[in-house]
C-alpha cells in the first residue's frame, strides 16, 4: 500500500506529514538559511522528507514530518516526526540535524524547489 502523504498550510508553513498520523513531534530539529528566490515548499519539503527517512529509517515506528516557511530572504525548516512508542532517542535529533546541516544535501533540496514550475507547486 502506497502511503499518502500530505501537503497542509498551517498559516505560517507548509506542513508535509503522512495522512492518518498523530499531530505530533515527538523529535524535532529547527534550522533557518538564507536563500535568494521563490522556491516550492511542497518540492523542498518533500525532498526533506524523503531524506530524513533515509536517514533514520532503521528506526522503528519512526514517521518523518517537516515545516517549512518562507520569507523573501530566508527558509525555515522544522525536521523530524514521531513515532509510534513516543519517545525517541537522543541520537535520532542528531542524525536528523546531520540531514538538514549538510550542505550537498541543502545545494540539492534548492536546486528541486527551483527545478521547475507547475500549476500545483503555485502554493
Amino acid at each position: 500500500m502506497t502511503a499518502r502523504w500530505l501537503n497542509t498550510d498551517t498559516g505560517t508553513g507548509l506542513l508535509h506529514a503522512r495522512a492518518r498520523t498523530p499531530d505530533r513531534w515527538d523529535v524535532s530539529v529547527e534550522r533557518r538559511w538564507p536563500v535568494a528566490g521563490a522556491l516550492s515548499r511542497r518540492r523542498i519539503a518533500a525532498q526533506i522528507r524523503q531524506d530524513i527517512w533515509r536517514g533514520v529509517q532503521a528506526t522503528r515506528g519512526f514517521t518523518p514530518r517537516v515545516l517549512v516557511a518562507t520569507d523573501t530572504t530566508h527558509i525555515h525548516i522544522t525536521g523530524g516526526g514521531s513515532l509510534a512508542s513516543g519517545r525517541a532517542a537522543p541520537i535520532l535529533a542528531d542524525r536528523i540535524a546531520d540531514i538538514l546541516d549538510n550542505p550537498q544535501n541543502r545545494r540539492r533540496w534548492v536546486a528541486h524547489a527551483r527545478a521547475r514550475k507547475r500549476m500545483e507547486d503555485l502554493c
